[in-house]
């Protein structure tokens, strides 16, 4: 996510089809200058990303909605069942 257009469009979307809660995820939450208005409007509830790029400072407002999910005890699992032949599907 970058500006958070696209997103802001599909939940406002989703309101209009009638959605009470909306709650998103992205990957990578590479923020532009204009994300964090565009985060503080929109209808979003819960925005989760990835710490796999470092948030940008943002105001209270647009950082309450953010959840931060580490991706590292994921990739660390990942490393030692390649390492030791083990079945990735434990994993998910």
């Amino acid at each position: 996510m970058s500006s958070g257009i696209s997103l802001s469009r599909v939940a406002a979307a989703c309101v209009a089809a009638g959605a009470s809660r909306i709650l998103a995820a992205v990957t990578h939450a590479m923020l532009s200058s204009e994300a964090e208005t565009v985060l503080t409007a929109m209808p979003v509830e819960t925005l989760l990303v990835t710490d796999t790029v470092a948030l940008r400072p943002l105001s209270r407002e647009a950082g309450a909605k953010i959840r931060v999910i580490p991706v590292a005890p994921l990739l660390a699992d990942a490393i030692r069942a390649l390492h030791t032949d083990a079945s990735l599907n434990a994993l998910g």
